[in-house]
């Protein structure tokens, strides 16, 4: 009887393992699917932008193509100049090029340019010849300014757009510094006392001996930094990020500039360690509250 339970016993523990198991397979299976179904909302998301964005640059090139036929209708009618004509059509190749993404719209546009000069506005009107040195000169014309203009138009969109991501990597890691730093700099409340120095948190107040010491909002952040931290060595990036949020060029110059403000305005003088430390290359360590 007691191996009958003993087998019981492991079966039931068997069973439980087994349970957890299929648990943690299907806990794994929900997040695969879970990932799966946002790389394909991700993946249609974008297949809809680019489909947004072609719809688009197709709107752009016929109407600039449609603007431009009907200008020359105009000159046609009113001008005696038809060197005017083909300027016109190569004024909206221009205009596609810059507004449309890619090289392909531009190239579409100048190449059916092309084909309505040769058709509408030059002898033999209505008839295709693209034999004509006046038709290869245009084609060869308005291919090149469709290449330039789509060639700077597209670095200077690629360039951009680096840009925006660099701004944004810039503000997630100021942002990413100010939590860290708000997190070092907490608002304290009461007296910190060392020596005859007195820091008043919750009146913002500084005073030596009971004589009040004026110091700037970024000088009497940096010391009430360092007191709330006492007999720990803050680096100077940690002490940077918490006043300024981020690090930049001159920030450490910065904060020593301060620090010796301080200093001066405690009556310190060189070498006086009475209340905070300089660990040079390092940063600073307020000593111990009394």
């Amino acid at each position: 009887m007691f191996l009958v339970q003993q087998k019981n016993g492991k079966d039931l523990a068997n069973s439980i393992v087994s349970r957890g198991k299929s648990g943690i397979i299907v806990g794994k299976n929900y997040d695969i699917m879970g990932k799966s179904a946002a790389a394909a909302q991700n993946k249609r998301k974008d297949g809809d932008g680019k489909m947004k964005q072609y719809w688009k640059d197709a709107l752009i090139t016929a109407a600039t193509l449609a603007a431009a036929f009907l200008l020359n209708l105009l000159v046609q009618m009113f001008s005696a100049s038809p060197s005017l004509i083909p300027m016109l059509f190569v004024l909206g190749v221009f205009i596609v090029s810059l507004k449309t993404q890619g090289y392909f719209w531009g190239i579409l546009a100048s190449l059916i340019g092309v084909l309505l000069v040769n058709y509408a506005f030059t002898f033999p009107f209505y008839a295709i010849d693209l034999i004509t040195p006046e038709s290869l000169a245009s084609a060869v014309i308005m291919l090149i300014v469709s290449l330039m203009t789509s060639s700077l138009t597209t670095k200077v969109k690629v360039q951009e757009k680096l840009k925006a991501e660099s701004e944004k990597e810039r503000m997630r890691a100021s942002l990413r510094s100010t939590r860290s730093g708000s997190d070092l700099i907490a608002v304290p409340g009461g007296k910190f006392k060392l020596h005859d120095l007195v820091i008043d948190y919750d009146r913002r107040m500084v005073t030596i001996a009971g004589e009040e010491i004026r110091l700037t909002q970024t000088e009497y952040n940096i010391l009430s930094l360092l007191s709330q931290h006492t007999g720990k060595v803050l680096t100077y990036t940690a002490v940077v990020r918490s006043i300024w949020g981020s690090m930049d060029t001159g920030s450490v110059k910065k904060l020593q500039v301060n620090m010796a403000n301080i200093r001066k305005k405690l009556g310190c003088t060189p070498g006086d360690n009475r209340y905070f430390i300089n660990e040079l290359g390092v940063g600073y360590r307020m000593l111990d509250e009394q």
